[in-house]
């Protein structure tokens, strides 16, 4: 049977470890380089591009973070677009690798807009108290459904 290394007895050297943070930290000022996100594709392909280097990491939580942003932007990103059935396939994607890192009030924003392209009334509900900062978002979502019984991304955002 093979042990499971412990947190503390991972292979990456303290270098390694800072120059991962660091790709990390440049990943996230790429993204939020422009205010419509609009180069989370590519940040999610550099992401991809080094995804070896992060699983098993004491950082992989860090990186699962990461990918589940860039995914989230680039659903948003489709969604402004009406590409809706795209963004849905990216939000999706988003939920699975915040699922690997990311905090319940993240889970629940992301959850809580799937509901809402979903036309999900009630389950956007329950999710709306988890959502901390995004929770005015995802009532907006929620009172448009209400209003038109429909999501209408642009105008609800």
């Amino acid at each position: 049977m093979t042990e499971i290394p412990d947190q503390n007895d991972r292979p990456e050297s303290p270098s390694k470890e800072n120059e991962l943070r660091n790709f990390l930290e440049n990943i996230y000022e790429l993204d939020q380089s422009t205010p419509h996100r609009d180069k989370a594709e590519k940040c999610y392909q550099k992401l991809l591009s080094r995804q070896d280097e992060f699983v098993g990491s004491a950082i992989e939580d860090e990186y699962w973070n990461a990918v589940s942003l860039e995914l989230f932007h680039i659903g948003q990103l489709e969604a402004q677009n009406e590409n809706i059935e795209q963004a849905k396939k990216y939000f999706a994607k988003s939920l699975e690798a915040a699922k690997k890192g990311f905090s319940d009030e993240w889970l629940a924003y992301t959850e809580g807009t799937i509901h809402y392209f979903d036309n999900n009334q009630t389950r956007l509900e329950q999710t709306i108290n988890r959502a901390n900062d995004n929770k005015a978002v995802l009532q907006r979502f929620l009172e448009g459904l209400k209003k038109r019984g429909e999501p209408n991304y642009k105008e609800d955002y």
